[in-house]
């Protein structure tokens, strides 16, 4: 599957998102985010003074994912944010190239911490998060597009 798809992909979810929304019983408006990646982020231990930077992280935290455009040993490099903006971690290289596709595209994601263990022989630590894409807040013009597809599947049930 080629990138350039990618977004297009996306952007269809997100459309059928708006038309269940519309056109549903069961919608729930706290849905706002669709699951990306599962995994364990990485490079903790090249980070100063890391521990600090973990105070107050525990299952259930929000982290913030960004680009990392500089970064040069990994040309998609996705750095992992604490809640005061500051590097704690990258998602591994392996898992990396469609969410630095998408985020180079505009798009936002969020990631929440689903497991932190730290080891206190190694004084080391181990997060996985569960990587949210957001959902780009509904504009006219993607109401009309849903708008136009509603009636366009109305029509040919018709």
């Amino acid at each position: 599957l080629k990138m350039g798809y990618i977004e297009e992909i996306v952007d269809s979810v997100f459309d059928m998102w708006d038309d269940l929304k519309h056109n549903s019983d069961f919608w729930n408006d706290d849905c706002v985010m669709l699951l990306v990646k599962d995994c364990a982020i990485v490079g903790m231990k090249y980070v100063d003074k890391w521990k600090t930077h973990l105070k107050g992280i525990k299952v259930g935290s929000k982290l913030s994912i960004v680009r990392d455009k500089k970064n040069k040993y990994d040309s998609n490099a996705v750095s992992v944010l604490n809640s005061k903006g500051t590097h704690i971690a990258f998602i591994p290289e392996k898992d990396n190239s469609l969410i630095a596709f998408l985020l180079d595209k505009g798009r936002s994601f969020t990631a929440k911490v689903s497991d932190f263990v730290v080891y206190p022989k190694t004084e080391m630590a181990s997060i996985r998060v569960r990587v949210f894409l957001e959902k780009k807040s509904v504009t006219k013009k993607s109401t009309k597009k849903v708008q136009n597809k509603i009636t366009a599947s109305k029509k040919v049930k018709e």
